[in-house]
């Protein structure tokens, strides 16, 4: 299934390799395409989400795709990849021993339509960059420091905030 983004955005002011996100710069304007995905529709989100994540997984030619649609190299992105799709992390769910009960990540509409934007090379939107810094800066605190997913997750957003990003375009009703 494939997304047809419909918002367009302008680049944020600030330079995103400092870490720092003008958000009042992005998003700035929206035009409706049928066939979208509405923000208030959230079963066909989950639904979309969980589709595309199963799709990413099986598939062998993003990597390279989002390398060459972006400033990443392909062993990042295949970093990103692995860390966000492809490796099931421990996010706190406990068997009845108290054992860690391994887990996906959660399918998340947006990072889904982020992941297909960086794909197609189309609308790559400022949020979309965020989704892989954000991603990278988490696996490497958990590999380098060892922090625990929760804990690279906080440091991680505090830098890269991904969620902020997906709340201001809820805010201007952006897809």
């Amino acid at each position: 299934m494939d997304f047809e983004e419909s918002t367009l955005f302008n680049a944020p002011s600030q330079n995103l390799n400092e870490g720092v996100i003008d958000k009042t710069t992005f998003p700035t304007s929206r035009s409706v395409i049928s066939g979208a995905v509405s923000r208030d529709d959230t079963l066909r989100q989950e639904v979309h989400a969980e589709e595309y994540y199963a799709a990413i997984r099986k598939r062998v030619d993003d990597v390279d795709k989002i390398a060459k649609n972006t400033s990443y190299s392909v062993t990042q992105i295949h970093k990103i990849k692995t860390h966000l799709f492809l490796t099931k992390h421990d996010l706190g769910k406990r068997d009845k021993y108290g054992n860690a009960v391994l887990q996906y990540f959660d399918p998340d509409f947006d990072q889904a339509v982020s992941w297909q934007n960086l794909c197609d090379g189309k609308n790559i939107r400022e949020m979309d960059l965020v989704l892989l810094q954000h991603e990278l800066y988490e696996l490497e605190l958990m590999k380098s420091q060892g922090l625990s997913y929760s804990e690279a997750h906080i440091l991680a957003s505090q830098r890269y905030d991904y969620h902020a990003c997906c709340e201001l375009l809820n805010k201007q009703g952006g897809l």
